[in-house]
């Protein structure tokens, strides 16, 4: 995951017109995209065959040829190639694209593998991907599967001097095919370091020269709630990050320079709120707390560069309701919000509810505390991370005060970075608000938008299902059949149109619709017509289909009231 606070300031300088400047990336990402043609004239050989020989997996690479190979660097929603002697800034965002054939597949065996080898000179941070299938698009053939194998150790840091790897093992379906051409590899991620003359390769072949530059910083935006959203590489999800609270360390620094010992203010209950929109779907396993560490001057002013970040997801609790659960979107929020631990909570799908207690404390009784971090030892840990980045005695006791058990805030964590990362589908312009509550008022909102462009290529696009099942409302077990329903998609820019194929669905005698071949999003059954005897449920039924649902299957359960009984009476 990538999160950078220059986004954060290009937010900020839509209302302030002044922030600017490139944020430290918490961490690098990378996504491997991936399409292949082959010849349709191939001949499988014969399973049954008892005499053919066993099986050997070998390594095929000397077979494939590269056909082409570009460094290119994200420009708005495209992708520009860059030219020999081209300067960059450290955490630029690169791919690496690769157009490969094997002409000649005489000999491959199922089980036989090709690799590409990319030696990015130190300067290029991948972590391990897949294994993903390799597909043909035309006819949605899996060929085999590929895995990325890093330079990525555990702790996030680059292991020096390690190749990145992309391995295909091709299945026996793909090893019976005399050809394969038109395939490519898309490598995404951020170039990191400093250097000039730098040339990454491919199988051995050169890539632009290239120089890189360090980050540059600048002050951090005094501003409480900070959003902004972008397409996760090679993956249809939108992933928003916020900055909670930043405007508490630009205040504490500046204080503590000055030689104050002020703690930050407090925020009873605090909860973010943030409503994703336009058939976005999330749960809660796709969201992160983290704790920025942020840089500062010698003189109290803190900077967008960020030491490090440290995931607080061990000190919450995860949980994921619906009405179906018997409890309202109110109910759950409040849930939330004055839980005894801090907790993430999703609802429906679609409105994410983090609950981070009072902050801080005062007394230094918050889970969310430098004692409850990297073992106990949070503070000797931030000591030498301060050391190692060479912070100059001034900054680091600035830094150590605001975190330490025996500063201001007793060690309580005030601000924080939150990373969503939500499902979509459909191409288009995503917009969503996020809301700061504490005390007893709401304190702050922030908006942002991210441009979502749908994948193509090799990269899976999840097919999802939904089962409705009607029943009476009075006698759960009895199932409805004849009940009429259409089933709606959320659209990005918020309304609701009809999938194909799916404007009349009737239950059967079971009670029950089933929708198969959905993407990742929000939908709702709409009832057209209720069963004879019922009444029509005007509201719809939401869910919402995400990459963690299980199975990717949804099941709903609907009611329906019978119709009233009239009396009647009998003149005489």
């Amino acid at each position: 995951m990538a999160f950078r606070l220059a986004a954060f300031a290009r937010a900020a300088r839509l209302r302030a017109q002044r922030l600017f400047l490139l944020f430290a990336a918490i961490g690098m990402a990378v996504g491997c995209v991936l399409a292949i043609c082959l010849s349709t004239d191939s001949a499988a050989a014969d399973p049954d065959d008892a005499n053919a020989p066993e099986a050997r997996a070998a390594d095929i690479t000397d077979k494939v040829v590269v056909d082409g190979i570009k460094l290119q660097k994200k420009s708005g929603d495209t992708w520009v190639d860059v030219a020999d002697g081209a300067t960059l800034t450290n955490g630029s965002y690169v791919r690496i694209y690769i157009d490969w054939s094997i002409p000649d597949m005489d000999g491959v065996q199922a089980g036989d593998t090709f690799t590409f080898t990319i030696d990015g000179k130190d300067h290029l941070l991948a972590s391990d991907f897949g294994p993903v299938d390799l597909v043909a698009p035309g006819t949605s053939t899996v060929i085999g599967s590929y895995v990325v194998n890093g330079n990525r150790n555990a702790s996030g840091g680059m292991v020096p001097g390690q190749d990145i790897t992309i391995v295909t093992t091709l299945s026996a379906e793909g090893a019976g095919f005399p050809s394969l051409h038109n395939g490519f590899f898309s490598l995404e991620g951020y170039v990191s370091g400093v250097g000039d003359d730098i040339v990454f390769t491919v199988n051995g072949s050169s890539l632009p020269s290239i120089g890189i530059d360090p980050p540059s910083t600048g002050p951090l935006p005094d501003t409480p709630l900070l959003k902004y959203g972008s397409q996760v590489a090679g993956q249809n999800q939108i992933v928003w990050n916020m900055g909670v609270n930043l405007d508490n360390i630009v205040g504490a620094y500046a204080d503590y320079a000055a030689g104050g010992s002020a703690s930050s203010p407090q925020q009873r209950n605090l909860l973010l709120t943030d409503e994703l929109q336009g058939g976005q779907a999330i749960s809660s396993s796709n969201v992160e707390v983290y704790l920025p560490i942020v840089a500062t001057t010698d003189a109290g002013e803190a900077q967008t560069e960020q030491y490090a970040v440290y995931s607080l997801n061990d000190l919450f609790a995860f949980v994921d309701a619906s009405e179906a659960d018997g409890t309202t979107q109110s109910e759950f929020a409040d849930s939330v919000r004055f839980a005894a631990q801090p907790t993430v909570g999703v609802w429906e799908g679609r409105v994410v509810y983090i609950g981070f207690g009072s902050v801080p404390t005062g007394d230094g009784s918050s889970a969310l505390n430098i004692g409850n971090i990297l073992n106990g030892q949070g503070e000797a840990g931030l000591s030498q991370l301060l050391d190692n980045k060479g912070a100059t005695p001034t900054q680091k006791d600035i830094i150590m005060k605001y975190f330490s058990a025996s500063g201001p805030n007793k060690g309580d964590f005030t601000s924080f970075v939150v990373e969503l990362r939500a499902d979509a589908s459909a191409t288009g312009q995503y917009e969503n608000a996020a809301t700061l509550t504490y005390g007893d008022s709401s304190g702050e909102s922030s908006t942002g938008t991210a441009h979502f462009t749908e994948i193509s290529g090799g990269v899976e696009v999840k097919d999802g299902k939904a089962v409705l099942t009607k029943v009476d409302a009075a006698e759960p077990t009895s199932a409805l059949s004849g009940a009429v329903f259409r089933l709606e998609k959320m659209q990005p820019d918020n309304s609701w149109q009809t999938v194909a194929g799916s404007e009349s669905l009737v239950t059967n005698d079971e009670g029950q619709i089933v929708v198969t071949g959905l993407l990742l999003g929000q939908y709702r059954f709409v009832e057209v017509e209720p069963p004879a005897g019922y009444v029509l449920r005007t509201e719809p039924v939401e869910f919402a289909l995400s990459s963690s649902t299980p199975n990717h299957t949804v099941e709903v359960t609907v009611t329906n009231e019978k119709n009233p009984v009239l009396g009647s009476a009998v003149l005489t």
